[in-house]
């Protein structure tokens, strides 16, 4: 059985992506997990987040991934639908700081902009993010930011 040559064309992106796949899994592996056992993850947000800690959600896949990982934690839902970054700055302290964790994500943005002229302006939404930031990092809290989602 005769096999042809593919051309270099072809097999490069292949092997670009190949390469790029070992190279992620060989860092990510050498990086670890930046969450320790016994920590706990706050999740503040809107409805997605709210949402996120049903049992299918996004807050718990997050922790059973951890677990899968060897590492138990365990997750303070700090969700409300509708709410904006300023709520989310004026319940910052009741909802997660009080609590003391370890780790905060933060699901902000969508409400800001889809409510329209009841939402948040660009420079009150960036001084509101950045404040809620600042405060968690200054109570040592290691904060990781997601993208908005699109509804």
């Amino acid at each position: 059985m005769k096999t042809k040559n593919r051309p270099a064309v072809e097999t490069a992106p292949r092997i670009a992506l190949a390469t790029s796949t070992l190279l992620t899994v060989a860092m990510t592996a050498m990086a670890g997990i930046a969450v320790k056992d016994g920590e706990t993850i706050a999740f503040l947000g809107d409805s997605i987040t709210q949402a996120g800690a049903r049992p299918d959600g996004y807050v718990q896949l997050a922790i059973r991934g951890l677990e899968s990982a060897g590492v138990k934690t365990s997750a303070i839902p700090a969700g409300i639908s509708g709410h904006k970054s300023n709520q989310m700055l004026a319940r910052l302290e009741r909802d997660v700081l009080s609590k003391k964790p370890n780790w905060m994500t933060l699901s902000c943005g969508v409400n800001d902009v889809w409510h329209g002229n009841r939402g948040v302006n660009l420079a009150d939404y960036k001084t509101n993010i950045t404040k809620i930031v600042d405060r968690c990092q200054k109570a040592g809290v290691n904060v990781v930011l997601l993208t908005s989602t699109m509804i």
